[in-house]
């Protein structure tokens, strides 16, 4: 199953998620839900660059310094979680790019919820544009 143009592309800051491809495996060893490229540099620092793809599975909790696939209104960022407080929380970039700075969010005031955590990545996967 494809799914294309996840979350928001329209005012969404580079490193957000632009295609999804769900999948299933009988391993096991607890699968990743889905995989989804990337586009930006906003996690360059850990490896994930434009055109790589992610691992995800599936899980609306994370522990501080996850890799977390979060939903933020009707934006969709894949950046590093950390709880700050009881009801905030920051998605921190990993980035050798000083235009990106970290998101705060207060549940109690933001629609924000952790769609997922990346489980693991396959680098190097660069497409050409479409």
């Amino acid at each position: 199953m494809r799914y294309t143009d996840v979350g928001c592309i329209r005012g969404t800051p580079p490193g957000v998620v632009k295609e999804v491809v769900a999948v299933r495996s009988s391993r096991r060893v607890p699968p990743p839900d889905f995989f989804v490229r990337v586009e930006g540099d906003s996690l360059d620092k850990v490896g994930f660059t434009t055109g790589d793809i992610i691992a995800v599975r599936h899980q609306p909790e994370a522990r501080n310094g996850d890799i977390v696939l979060a939903r933020i209104g009707e934006e969709v960022p894949l950046k590093r979680y950390e709880r700050i407080g009881p009801h905030t929380v920051e998605f921190q970039p990993a980035s050798t790019n000083p235009e990106h700075q970290p998101i705060r969010v207060d549940a109690r005031t933001e629609d924000v919820a952790i769609v997922g955590i990346v489980v693991g990545a396959i680098i190097g996967t660069r497409r050409a544009a479409d």
